[in-house]
């Protein structure tokens, strides 16, 4: 900056044209007029003579004595000028032009750096050019890639909609078999478990009078299937009430089951004794004011590791339309109570 601003100074005074210096000629014709003015010499006015010639060359200084004021002023001027001075101007113009060269070199120098310069950043920018030419190249290439990966991934994804659709077809086929063959499989344990039965047999009602009279019923007990039961808990009780309701869940006696008890089609009879503070009168009973009710339950685990459970209640009924052959009413067992009473599992 400090080299531009003092181009910025040196270049106007290095356009306005110097300035000549007076005539020598003139000079020294003014200085022989004076002299011959002042020493009227023979050798003067030789001097003058020969001065002459020098006083064509500049009018304005060989005029007469008529000149106007003004001449004699430049003359007068001209005339103390010296060699010296005229040597010293020169001097300074010397210098002067040496200035003015220094600074046109110095010049050529900053504009011969700036060209470097602007030569390097052309280059970088050409370099720049070419690394943005291959960026481009190289973006072009990826984005093809990626239009590309697009229209892969949407083959892709209709093959994946198609095989999830493909899967859940499957998968409701498998759950379809799945089912089919659980239900196989119940069927197949269901035809081959074992199953417990309670049949009741003919109720017994001692007659009035009797030294001993016990009142019981007898009922079969059944292993139905093709494997054997694991008992658990077998339990049935027989009692009289004035209700035709069956009576509450009470405790009941045991039945004496075997714990491994094989299929048996033909059953295994037992006795089930009616126990309670009154003994009921037959009469009573045919005539429906009292009521005699059976109830039971018997848990066990077949071979498959299940538990089931059978339960039975039985209510003694007597008809009031039909009668036996003797002439007494005709009498059975017929289930009663919730189903719940009634059940096998």
């Amino acid at each position: 900056m400090r080299w531009l601003l003092i181009l910025a100074i040196v270049l106007p005074l290095a356009t306005e044209p110097a300035e000549p210096p007076k005539d020598k000629g003139a000079t020294e014709a003014n200085r022989a007029e004076n002299a011959g003015h002042t020493k009227p010499t023979k050798e003067n006015e030789q001097k003058s003579i020969k001065a002459v010639p020098v006083s064509t060359q500049s009018p304005v200084a060989v005029e007469g004595k008529g000149a106007s004021p003004a001449t004699a002023n430049v003359t007068s001027t001209n005339s103390t000028q010296t060699p010296g001075e005229d040597l010293r101007i020169q001097r300074k113009l010397a210098w002067f032009t040496g200035a003015l060269v220094v600074v046109g070199i110095l010049q050529t120098s900053v504009m011969f750096l700036t060209w470097l310069i602007y030569r390097r950043q052309a280059n970088e920018m050409r370099r720049q050019r070419h690394e943005m030419k291959r960026h481009r190249s190289y973006m072009r290439l990826q984005w093809k890639a990626m239009r590309e990966q697009v229209i892969e991934t949407g083959s892709q994804t209709e093959t994946l909609v198609k095989s999830v659709t493909v899967a859940e077809e499957n998968a409701k086929s498998a759950q379809a078999n799945a089912e089919a063959a659980r239900m196989s499989v119940e069927a197949l344990i269901d035809k081959e478990r074992a199953r417990i039965i309670v049949e009741p047999g003919k109720l017994t009602i001692a007659p009035s009078g009797d030294e001993f009279p016990i009142d019981e019923t007898k009922y079969r007990v059944y292993c139905l299937g093709t494997t054997p039961a694991f008992i658990e808990n077998a339990e049935a009780k027989l009692a009289a009430t004035a209700s035709p309701d069956p009576p509450g869940h009470t405790a009941m006696p045991p039945i004496s089951l075997k714990p491994f008890w094989a299929p048996n089609a033909e059953g295994n009879q037992y006795n089930a004794i009616l126990l309670g503070s009154t003994t009921p009168n037959l009469d009573d009973v045919n005539s429906r004011r009292v009521f005699i009710h059976f109830w039971g339950v018997i848990t066990y685990k077949d071979v498959f590791g299940r538990r089931r459970e059978t339960r039975f209640r039985y209510r003694w009924r007597v008809s009031d339309k039909l009668n036996n052959l003797d002439g007494t009413p005709f009498c059975y067992w017929e289930k009663c109570g919730p189903e719940t009473d009634n059940s096998e599992t």
